[in-house]
């Protein structure tokens, strides 16, 4: 019987399979890398934990953690890591340690380990964003007169956020307020109790922005945060008591004012026509007594001003009045 002709391409095909074959599978080593907790412990700083899954392969060159705020897949010879060295199948597959980070800023973290320096083998990619402290401005409210009461709060402090000074600044001019314009320090804080002042001082039909502040430290820097910004413009058309007329009550008394002063006089009291003349200090308000009007005292007459100097007539006294008299202040 003739014997079957064997194709020597297809042996050394079938060769050069088998043997390839078994040469890798002989040779590949693989490990498992997790990224098991993540725990925050302040606002720039984290702690990581993690393990190697298969250790029975032998010692671990190098393992650690790697991290970036760019990358998406940060590795570990070209973004920050840190190493923990090296690690043998006899001792614990867990690792962990604590990074330092910027505050209020996107990282990938990942677990990471070597067997020869060159190959590495990654957990899955982990989002994280570090803590901000903020500073809230929660409301402005209107007391009275010319008060507004403003409140905020400082959030962060129990990750370690302390603040140097806190408190609130404002303008009538700038729409985002500094402590360049006005401010209030209400000094050192520690805690994320709400906190509040009274702005006295308010002009009606002017808008007033106000915010809260804080200058703020972590790890020895500092740096000054602000809360929202809050437009006050209630009209402050009011009235605010002020101090009483010096002399008594008084009926149909005339007046008028000169320059930032007013003036108040005559009229009846009940029992007689007044001629006395009262000067009122806004700055001061109190009243004090100016010369008596020259006609006489009367009851409903009419003042008025032009320029520095003030004029008043008319009215009755046992009859009615066409006098008129003309006031000198100084």
């Amino acid at each position: 019987m003739p014997r079957a002709k064997t194709n020597p391409l297809l042996l050394l095909f079938l060769f050069c399979l088998f043997a390839c074959d078994k040469w890798d599978l002989e040779q590949q080593e693989f490990i498992r890398v997790e990224l098991t907790s993540i725990d925050s412990l302040a606002m720039d700083s984290v702690r990581l934990s993690g393990r190697i899954v298969d250790l029975s392969l032998g010692q671990v060159q190098d393992h650690g953690f790697v991290w970036s705020a760019r990358e998406e897949l940060p590795e570990a010879p070209y973004n920050e890591a840190v190493s923990l060295g090296t690690k043998t199948k006899e001792e614990s597959q867990a690792f962990s340690d604590t990074l330092k980070l910027a505050i209020n800023t996107a990282y990938t973290l990942r677990a990471y380990a070597t067997l020869d320096g060159i190959t590495y083998f990654y957990s899955e990619p982990f989002a994280y964003q570090t803590g901000s402290g903020s500073v809230i401005t929660l409301e402005a409210v209107y007391e009275r007169g010319l008060e507004v009461e403003l409140k905020g709060r400082l959030s962060g402090t129990d990750k370690g956020i302390v603040a140097l000074q806190h408190g609130f600044c404002w303008s009538t001019v700038h729409t985002q307020p500094t402590l360049a314009d006005s401010f209030a320090n209400l000094g050192y804080r520690r805690n994320d109790e709400p906190f509040s002042y009274i702005f006295n001082g308010l002009q009606g039909e002017i808008p007033y922005y106000f915010r809260a502040y804080a200058v703020r430290s972590i790890n020895f820097q500092q740096d000054t945060a602000y809360g929202e910004v809050l437009l006050f413009d209630r009209d402050l058309n009011f009235w605010a008591q002020k101090a009483d007329l010096a002399d008594g009550e008084r009926l149909g008394a005339v007046g008028f004012s000169i320059g930032q002063k007013g003036y108040i006089g005559t009229g009846s009291d009940g029992g007689g026509y007044r001629k006395d003349f009262w000067e009122y200090d806004p700055q001061t308000n109190t009243w004090s007594q100016k010369a008596d009007l020259a006609g006489g005292g009367r009851y409903s007459a009419v003042g008025f001003s032009i320029g520095q100097k003030g004029y008043v007539g008319t009215g009755y006294n046992d009859g009615y009045r066409k006098d008129f008299w003309e006031y000198f202040p100084d």
